[in-house]
């Protein structure tokens, strides 16, 4: 059978109502993040919103390094907004020679004044 000692008690105890400090610090922290404005979306995203919905694909393909064929296929795309609205979503499932997947992230780069696309597929692991 174990025991416990008198002293691991104590420093037990001890511990729980260290627990139970004064709690102006954490008030003080949920003060200051109250008063920070909320990010908005880049109007240059807004304008984005018409690419949301559920869309037929036909697809053409030149020769590349990803594929050194010409090729077509045809698929759905389902696009949404991110989270916040500060990117766009696509999920993309196609009958291809890409494969049948694909996952697209795009977003405005308010520094260089671009929009940045992120792209992963069946063929390539994403750029």
């Amino acid at each position: 059978m174990k025991t416990l000692s008198l002293t691991t008690l104590i420093a037990a105890g001890l511990m729980c109502f260290g627990a139970f400090g004064d709690e102006k610090p954490a008030s003080k922290k949920k003060d200051a993040a109250a008063s920070m404005p909320m990010p908005v979306p880049a109007p240059e995203m807004k304008e984005m919103s018409n690419l949301v919905g559920v869309w037929a694909t036909v697809e053409k393909f030149e020769p590349s390094p990803f594929m050194p064929s010409r090729g077509t296929g045809a698929g759905v795309s389902t696009t949404r907004l991110g989270p916040g609205g500060f990117t766009v979503l696509f999920d993309q499932g196609s009958k291809s020679p890409m494969g049948p997947t694909g996952h697209g992230v795009l977003n405005w780069d308010p520094n260089d004044k671009v929009y940045r696309m992120m792209w992963a597929d069946s063929m390539s692991p994403g750029w």
